[in-house]
């Protein structure tokens, strides 16, 4: 196929040279109103709730973990949220429950192994119970979590 001609070329732009002219109006126009924008609001602030004063408190909720086994003798490595002080690690016989002084909305999470054949986690939140799980089996390990509390 041969290259088309220069007559060719010239009468294409002829024909199509204004979509050449319409996008550098369209473009030119678009800048002007991005130029704009940091002067106008694109959000209706009217639906958004007022913010939280400075001073104003986030509620606060007791936490309270709870492990326990069907052996008497059963001793758990157990990690769980400590609010503000993060994850802890610890061993114990069970049962086991830790009450967390009270803290700000976040997420609540056990999980334990025991060397018996089985556990029960429950989190409690504010004296209610927000999840409890029981597994079953040599070297039982069971995880309890409560999203935000």
């Amino acid at each position: 196929m041969a290259p088309p001609t220069r007559s060719a070329v010239r009468d294409a732009l002829r024909k199509h040279g204004w979509i050449g002219v319409v996008i550098v109006v369209v473009l030119v126009a678009v800048s002007v109103v991005v130029l704009k924008l940091p002067d106008t609001a694109l959000v209706d602030t009217a639906d958004r709730p007022p913010p939280l004063p400075a001073s104003a408190e986030l509620p606060r909720s007791v936490i309270e973990y709870r492990l326990t086994s069907d052996s008497p003798t059963a001793t758990a490595q157990i990690s769980y949220l400590g609010g503000s002080l993060g994850v802890s690690e610890v061993q114990a016989p069970l049962p086991w429950s830790i009450r967390l002084p009270p803290s700000t909305i976040a997420p609540a999470g056990i999980t334990a192994e025991v060397d018996a054949d089985s556990v029960t986690c429950t989190i409690l939140v504010d004296g209610q119970v927000r999840d409890t799980r029981t597994t079953t089996g040599a070297r039982a390990a069971v995880s309890c979590n409560v999203i935000a509390t």
